[in-house]
């Protein structure tokens, strides 16, 4: 009905909206004052939903008339009536990396693996490397697979089957850096653990941080 108080009443097992032959069809449009503000359109090429707001506006989730969910009008996923954007769940990435290796030639190092999970600005990162026979005499680093916050500084654990030197050591990620460096972890020292010191072995890291 044309009225704009009329409410419309559909009784039937089945409603359905057949669209046209055409890529934007069949599309269902809410408006509000003769201004459309939603769609819901079923895709014809690959049939796929497509719900979006035709203005800046979220799209809420509600069970039992509470709010669950949001989907921000910039993106990001909020819980339980939250609307702030810095709490937004705005990222979700596994992949694998294929690190640089700091002053030294990429040749002596063998990756085995390189995973990492991103949830948010969280990153979760797992290598494995082999290190051949060298005597390069700079310190060990290697890239991260996704840049770390510039005002961030973190210890990320790790050991390794060299017999010698064997004093404790950590991978350090000083704050505008995107490489991970070994460093002896003798009083917190900022001596580097050189390429040499893990030669003929395998070093295994695990930790995590957070991203720019």
């Amino acid at each position: 009905a044309s009225d704009s108080t009329a409410t419309a009443f559909f009784k039937g097992r089945i409603i359905r909206f057949d669209g046209a032959a055409a890529s934007n069809s069949p599309r269902l449009n809410l408006s509000l004052d003769g201004t459309d503000k939603t769609s819901i359109l079923l895709n014809r090429t690959d049939n796929s939903l497509n719900i979006e707001t035709l203005t800046s506006a979220p799209i809420i989730f509600d069970t039992n008339n509470t709010e669950r969910a949001r989907i921000l009008a910039a993106g990001g996923l909020t819980f339980n009536g939250d609307t702030s954007a810095a709490n937004a769940l705005d990222d979700y990435e596994e992949g694998t990396s294929t690190p640089d290796f700091a002053n030294a030639d990429n040749s002596i190092v063998t990756v085995n693996h390189y995973h990492y999970t991103k949830v948010g600005r969280l990153v979760h990162f797992e290598p494995k490397f082999t290190v051949g026979s060298n005597s390069d005499a700079s310190g060990f680093a290697f890239s991260l697979p996704v840049a770390q916050a510039g005002s961030r500084e973190t210890v990320i654990p790790a050991i390794s089957t060299r017999s010698s030197p064997n004093n404790p050591f950590a991978f350090v990620v000083n704050a505008n850096q995107s490489y991970a460096y070994a460093k002896q972890l003798q009083g917190y020292g900022t001596s580097a653990v050189e390429y040499q010191d893990f030669a003929g072995s395998v070093i295994l890291v695990s930790g995590t941080y957070e991203a720019a």
